[in-house]
């Protein structure tokens, strides 16, 4: 059954970055996150997923102060699998997100990034090379819902507007 998540979704200027480099890998005919075609297919870091996402986890990520700052660094390949960049997070956000992710019953430490491509394989130094070191300062704009079963992306709440 697939799972619901809770994500962080990029500011604008990020994503387009991160948009490119998936453009790069599709390019140079690589595995990337650009073949992923589905409407709700952004850049994003995942904070828990869960069966179901309960409300008291929704409540707690609708909680979370702006600005939520974060950088990105990489490329990395995970084990042959993901290439992904790896995100650095505040502390106060790395005690929220475990708190939320104990309240689901995850017990795995969170490892936030965000995914270039899901399956690197063999070709994960090739893709390394080809995007080259990366450190992007970013801020979350958007904290939303993903229900896979529905196939519908909720937005929680919106950190990139004003007051």
């Amino acid at each position: 059954m697939p799972r619901e998540a809770l994500e962080l979704l990029l500011d604008p200027e990020t994503d387009a970055h991160v948009r490119a480099l998936w453009r790069l890998l599709r390019d140079a005919g690589l595995p990337s996150q650009a073949d992923h075609r589905g409407a709700t297919n952004a850049p994003h870091v995942t904070v828990v997923e869960a069966e179901l996402v309960g409300h008291t986890t929704i409540a707690a990520a609708a909680r979370l102060d702006a600005p939520i700052d974060l950088v990105l660094r990489g490329p990395v390949a995970w084990d042959r699998g993901p290439l992904v960049l790896e995100v650095q997070a505040s502390s106060p956000l790395r005690d929220a997100v475990e708190a939320m992710r104990r309240t689901e019953g995850e017990t795995r430490p969170w490892r936030p990034h965000v995914t270039l491509a899901r399956r690197a394989g063999d070709a994960g130094d090739r893709m390394i090379e080809l995007i080259g070191p990366v450190r992007l300062e970013a801020t979350v704009g958007v904290i939303r819902h993903w229900d896979p079963g529905a196939q519908v992306a909720t937005e929680l709440v919106d950190l990139s507007r004003d007051g």
